[in-house]
């Protein structure tokens, strides 16, 4: 990405140089699932048989860690290492490899044709500005609410997912999808916010060769009831298009002209706040409990060394194109809570486990037991540069890791709270997992130097997601966030 930032016209030269020898287009996969395929091809012939609209390229829906050179960049940008991602991937440019990101033109539109994912746990599908030529260059910010498993429009399982700014385009793709045996109750529009320079292209050399803001529709997928439904749903190739308009008509849509989400207010949200005392308790009790069961003559006493709540991180995608900052693939579905997130200070202090005598212990509330969220989790990230000792709120840049657990993960025992310890001791677990009748804790993870380096700094991120009543992400205060001791262990 650093090469699009750097060197444009490098780009731009490779996509003409690979016009001039005859570099076909890449070809896509064809769709395996018979109704998507059959549904693909008449809206094909539909759009190829009408006016106003035209198919520059086609592409296909891609798992990240299968595309070319892309893989690289799946555990980037704090990625959840619970959750397999899926992006619209068109030829970068319109001639050369698939990409998950792509330009578009201001009367143009991406459009997206698939099934409905099999059963599980949560999915959605948003649509992100990820790269700008201006400062910050990779904001990652969400452009609206997301399509996802509760709001879904879509008629026998199937449907369309339609990205554009420009009201007689979308009218255009809404009559051929039509026309193609879709209705339009199976339509979802996302549409593209007209005021914040989306369309400020820097340069547009001919059809898809432009150097302007480059978008991405990523879908994230989380816990297929069966594992062989969903892969075959992930290697399905739902097909995506790029579609040139050839009219003249700039009217925008009324959703592009006032862009926003929906709130997530409801009367009817649970509430986690009367349990605070009881999780404060539960906090102290299991620290101390720690402390005893890892009791040696080596190490026979403890000391809490740290104690930090967590605290929101209200992500608002619009918000940071509004004030140029980076957003980090903000999930409107979801709710993000993280350690040292101060209100009056731009700057989050990270943590260390530098050593295999401390331990850090989280501790949260079991969100869906409270039917405040569908799932959460709890994952460990760490800063680009590993030996940074503070975070920027507003630009951040983190890595993520393998280290991470889900809601779904915890055990059949686990009550309203939940804890986990992250360590470097690998005895540790086996002390707290396997001591008494039930262990102490609910869980233990390893933190080893390919994770993060011992001299290097961490921090966590909770993330929860989807209110069950309304299908937005949950209201940040009625959530109670996970807290962390650090416990240091010594003679």
């Amino acid at each position: 990405m650093r090469v699009m930032w750097r060197g444009p016209l490098i780009v731009l030269a490779l996509a003409l140089l690979a016009h001039l020898v005859g570099v076909l287009l890449p070809i896509s996969p064809q769709p395996s699932d018979p109704a998507v395929a059959s549904l693909s091809l008449r809206f094909r012939e539909r759009v190829v048989a009408s006016s106003g609209l035209a198919i520059s390229s086609t592409g296909s829906f891609f798992r990240d860690r299968d595309m070319v050179f892309w893989w690289r960049f799946a555990d980037n940008f704090g990625a959840n290492p619970s959750t397999p991602y899926m992006f619209n991937a068109l030829p970068l440019l319109g001639c050369l490899l698939p990409s998950p990101i792509w330009g578009l033109g201001a009367r143009d539109a991406v459009v997206l044709l698939a099934r409905v994912p099999p059963p599980c746990e949560y999915w959605s599908l948003t649509v992100y500005a990820m790269f700008m030529p201006r400062q910050p260059p990779l904001p990652f910010a969400s452009l609206g609410d997301s399509v996802n498993m509760m709001n879904v429009k879509q008629h026998d399982g199937l449907f369309a997912h339609v990205i554009t700014a420009n009201q007689r385009t979308y009218d255009l793709v809404e009559e051929a999808l039509v026309a193609s045996g879709l209705p339009a109750s199976a339509i979802n529009l996302a549409a593209v916010p007209s005021g914040l320079g989306l369309f400020d292209d820097v340069m547009h050399l001919v059809g898809q060769v432009r150097l302007g803001t480059y978008f991405e529709a990523l879908a994230r997928l989380y816990k297929f009831a069966n594992q062989t439904e969903g892969d075959a749903y992930i290697h399905s190739h739902p097909p995506v298009f790029y579609l040139r308009a050839e009219h003249d008509e700039d009217e925008w849509l009324p959703a592009s002209t006032s862009p926003g989400y929906r709130s997530r207010s409801h009367p009817e949200s649970a509430d986690e706040a009367p349990l605070a005392p009881a999780f404060e308790a539960h906090g102290r009790q299991v620290v101390q409990r720690i402390g005893e069961a890892l009791r040696t003559s080596r190490t026979p006493t403890h000391t809490l060394a740290n104690e930090v709540t967590f605290a929101a991180l209200k992500f608002k995608g619009l918000e940071c194109l509004q004030k140029r900052t980076k957003c980090l693939g903000d999930g409107p579905d979801a709710a993000y809570f993280a350690p040292n997130v101060h209100e009056d200070n731009d700057a989050m202090e990270l943590l260390q486990l530098a050593t295999k005598d401390e331990i850090h212990v989280v501790t949260l509330v079991h969100h869906r037991l409270q039917n405040t969220a569908i799932y959460g989790s709890i994952a460990m990230v760490k800063p680009w540069r590993p030996h940074l000792p503070t975070l920027s709120k507003t630009l951040m840049a983190v890595l993520g890791t393998s280290i991470g657990v889900t809601s779904l993960d915890f055990p059949h025992t686990a009550s309203r709270f939940v804890t986990w310890v992250f360590t470097r001791n690998a005895a540790h677990c086996a002390q707290l997992m396997e001591g008494g009748v039930l262990p102490v804790v609910d869980g233990c993870s390893v933190v080893d130097e390919a994770d993060v380096p011992h001299h290097g700094y961490l921090t966590y991120c909770e993330r929860v997601y989807l209110n069950p009543k309304t299908g937005l992400g949950p209201e940040w205060d009625k959530l109670l966030p996970a807290r962390l001791y650090h416990v240091q262990l010594h003679s």
